[in-house]
């Protein structure tokens, strides 16, 4: 604070000197050091003389006042134009600034789901297994005898794995399957599960490769069901839904649906296959 009062000090002991100085050059080249400055009254004109800074400093007043509107318009114009422009370069600003964030958005979900697994069923669906009694195991993996057949259901039945293919390129783990069978000749709207279970937590789909998960569900066939099929009066369906977690903890479905039977009728064998008649809730995947 000091300082700068010495400094205002110092610039009024100079500016006196400077204005003399000035003056004596101007005074000494020869220039006029007084001027007229003139009022028009009813007598005429009266003029007087005065310091000629002061003279210079009233006809500059005296021009401005001449032209001011003619400068108000030009200043006005001036900020009119500044201001447009400014607002273009705002508006481009926002743009550019709006494209960058949209692109680095992109480019971020990309790199996500490039990441992300990518989980699939085969379009020839599960073996179907025959067995001489109901098997109700659930996930537990226990042992129990059967052959894989190829022809109509008999009574008792159990589709013991299911394959799935992981096409991404991390690693997806299971953790709940939904279990479903029908005799009928066109699905429900939305899907029935009669099973529900836990995959073991050593169940993992690895990334570009191809993985079984155990369900060993079992269901048995009434006489009449087993009719209905071979008499083309209803199909078994076999459907399921698989929720997985990826790498980022984030859950995820995707429903399987299979008819029995043969898609090409000069098949010699029955199988399960998806012909893709099944309502949408049967096979959606998130």
């Amino acid at each position: 604070m000091p300082l700068k009062i010495k400094n205002w000090r110092n610039l009024i002991a100079i500016l006196p000197i400077a204005y003399v100085l000035s003056f004596w050059w101007w005074a000494s080249s020869g220039y006029p050091t007084q001027g007229e400055i003139c009022e028009v009254t009813n007598a005429g004109k009266n003029c007087a003389n005065y310091n000629i800074i002061l003279v210079t400093a009233w006809k500059l007043a005296a021009t401005v006042d001449h032209w001011s509107a003619l400068i108000s318009a030009i200043a006005t114009g001036f900020i009119a134009w500044f201001t447009w422009t400014l607002r273009q370069s705002t508006e481009k600003m926002w743009i550019e600034t709006k494209k960058a964030a949209d692109a680095a958005d992109l480019s971020a979900k990309a790199v996500t789901i490039v990441e992300f697994p990518i989980i699939r069923t085969l379009w020839i669906g599960p073996d179907l297994l025959s067995v001489d009694a109901l098997i109700d195991l659930g996930m537990s993996g226990e042992s129990y005898g059967g052959v894989v057949n190829d022809g109509p259901p008999t009574e008792f039945s159990v589709v013991s794995e299911i394959e799935y293919r992981n096409y991404g390129r991390s690693p997806a783990f299971p953790i709940q399957m939904h279990i479903g069978c029908a005799v009928v000749q066109r699905l429900p709207e939305f899907p029935v599960y009669k099973s529900f279970g836990n995959p073991s937590p050593s169940s993992i789909l690895k990334e570009r490769e191809s993985s079984k998960i155990e369900i060993h569900f079992g269901f048995r066939l009434t006489e009449n069901e087993r009719d209905a099929i071979a008499n083309s009066g209803a199909v078994l369906w076999f459907y399921v839904l698989m929720t997985y977690l990826d790498i980022m903890d984030r859950p995820h479905e995707i429903g399987s649906c299979w008819q029995w039977g043969k898609q090409n009728p000069a098949d010699s064998l029955m199988y399960f296959f998806d012909n893709g008649t099944a309502p949408s809730a049967y096979t959606k995947r998130t």
